[in-house]
């Protein structure tokens, strides 16, 4: 009995040593009890302490991720696991000892090739966390009860995820201050759809806004979606340096990460493939690719975006991995040319200037360095956080709102973040853009070359070589991808399959000549190889 009249329990080692891990495994802070460390003996066998040490691991942040081990250090940052930093890491909740004569039982530090076996063994292995996902800030995440919340820190089951409070910000800020915090950030930049709506323009009506929103949202809401829930890539576009295109693409990753690091598009497909690898190795959260300055042709971003895995073999190694798709791409440029196959997986807003950079003023001037105050990012967060909270509270109205389209590939996704700013009042992010300086410029240069061709038929028919085919696009300054210029000479046999295969999604095609007359590209196989017949007709229903 103590002095103040309280019954007492006294507990021995072994007994506090279970307390312990029980109150871990709940996740239950005790008074007083983290100077109780259990003690591991490094002399017994290698597996009986490695089975020990994976089960004191496993509720400490020590994670597997993308296959590599990694644990949260003294800064909050993930650092790769080594044999060298295990011995003096467990020592922070584990007393390591061993028996000599001369001192008896006393602590001591593992050894590296200690260490390095225990980091092996299966039996410590099997017992260590998986980690998809690490944030910096809380963030919300919807429950399988429908409840939405936002993340606490540390290591959350649903999502595998570890989060940083690391930026504090208002949780209980209302729609209608977020909405003025928003039209504040958002006001003044060129959207180039206030071109198109002149006086009727509002943030609410604008597309190209809507888009930027999306996308600050989708990276806001991340634990929202699960490894491999794929996303459109994002694109902000601009008419000329100036703008303020990379600012804004800035924007949507900021609030949650910070400041992110600017890339430039890889002069070739394999050094972009390499790229993309060890961006899914790393298990990026994002891929930034600014300014870039040619057009967006790579069927390895193709499938980068669109796989919910991605898989490959590790450079200079034979090893193959398989990989949760957890990254999006953002990418910016000037009236950026994008082909067809990766405009269906892609997000698009365009910023259009008609005057001179210089002669711009602002009000509210954003710029990269006020994006990075923790001031900046926190009213963001809080704005973001009162949207998602509109929305939960009012989801299940949102079919009054109007349907709302989806891109194919991302339905989940469109579904989640579109429906959030239908229930907020803004417009449509996945509607086809109505006015892209690049775009899909591809397609329509094809469309230009075959009118040429089109054009030059004096009869009903006439055939094409692809050398008469590749000349034209090459005379028309267009294509150059495919063919070249006229100092390459002819086309490698590689080329021309790759152009003959491009060619063939244009077969039976009916479009209209300058003149007004109809005709359809057609392909046959010649035994003196590849012809292409043009059909000219005056109606459509002649061919």
């Amino acid at each position: 009995m103590s002095k103040d009249g309280k019954k007492t329990i006294k507990l021995d080692k072994e007994q506090l040593q279970k307390l312990r891990s029980t109150a871990e495994a709940a996740g239950v802070e005790i008074p007083g009890l983290i100077q109780y460390q259990p003690t591991i003996d490094l002399d017994e066998p290698v597996s009986d302490i490695a089975q020990q040490l994976g089960g004191l691991c496993s509720r400490q942040p020590i994670f597997f991720r993308a296959g590599n081990l990694v644990a949260v250090d003294d800064r909050g940052e993930l650092e790769p696991m080594s044999p060298e930093r295990f011995g003096s890491w467990v020592e922070k909740f584990v007393t390591t000892s061993r028996y000599t004569k001369e001192r008896g039982e006393h602590a001591a530090t593992m050894s590296t090739d200690l260490a390095k076996k225990i980091l092996a063994a299966d039996c410590f292995k099997v017992q260590i966390r998986e980690l998809k996902f690490f944030f910096p800030v809380r963030l919300p995440v919807l429950r399988p009860s429908g409840g939405v919340e936002l993340l606490q820190e540390g290591y959350d089951d649903q999502t595998e995820s570890w989060t940083l409070d690391g930026l504090a910000y208002d949780a209980e800020m209302d729609i209608s201050t977020a909405n003025m915090v928003i039209d504040r950030y958002f006001g003044e930049w060129p959207w180039a759809d206030r071109q198109l709506l002149q006086s009727e323009w509002t943030l609410e009506k604008s597309r190209d806004a809507a888009v930027v929103m999306s996308g600050m949202l989708g990276v806001f809401c991340r634990p929202m979606f699960g490894p491999g829930v794929k996303r459109p890539m994002a694109v902000v576009s601009g008419n000329q340096p100036g703008t303020g295109k990379t600012t804004l693409c800035k924007m949507m990753m900021s609030p949650v990460y910070g400041m992110p690091p600017e890339m430039s598009l890889p002069p070739t497909e394999e050094k972009f493939e390499r790229l993309l690898e060890s961006t899914a190795l790393g298990m990026e959260p994002f891929l930034f690719l600014d300014d870039v300055g040619r057009m967006i042709r790579s069927n390895a971003l193709n499938k980068f975006i669109t796989a919910s895995k991605h898989g490959g073999t590790r450079l200079y190694t034979q090893q193959t991995f398989s990989i949760d798709n957890v990254t999006q791409v953002f990418v910016t440029g000037n009236d950026l040319p994008i082909e067809a196959n990766v405009k269906r997986r892609v997000i698009w807003a365009e910023l259009f200037l008609a005057g001179e950079v210089q002669d711009r003023e602002f009000k509210f001037e954003i710029t990269d360095s006020m994006l990075a105050k923790d001031e900046v990012r926190s009213e963001l967060l809080a704005a973001m956080w009162a949207m998602v909270r509109h929305w939960a509270e009012n989801r299940e109205h949102l079919s009054s709102f109007g349907p709302r389209r989806t891109i194919k590939s991302f339905e989940m996704y469109c579904r989640v973040i579109g429906g959030m700013l239908a229930v907020n009042g803004w417009s449509d992010p996945y509607i086809e853009a109505p006015g892209i300086s690049g775009g899909d410029s591809e397609s329509r240069e094809f469309k230009q070359l075959l009118i040429a061709a089109a054009d030059s038929v004096v009869s009903e028919m006439q055939e094409f070589t692809v050398p008469n085919i590749v000349n034209l696009a090459r005379e028309l300054g267009i294509l150059e991808y495919y063919v070249g210029t006229f100092s390459d000479g002819d086309l490698p046999k590689k080329d021309r399959i790759r152009w003959g295969k491009k060619l063939a999604e244009f077969r039976g095609r009916i479009y209209r000549r300058t003149d007004g007359k109809f005709f359809q590209f057609a392909r046959r196989d010649g035994c003196g190889g590849s012809v292409y017949p043009c059909r000219i007709a005056d109606k459509e229903s002649d061919f």
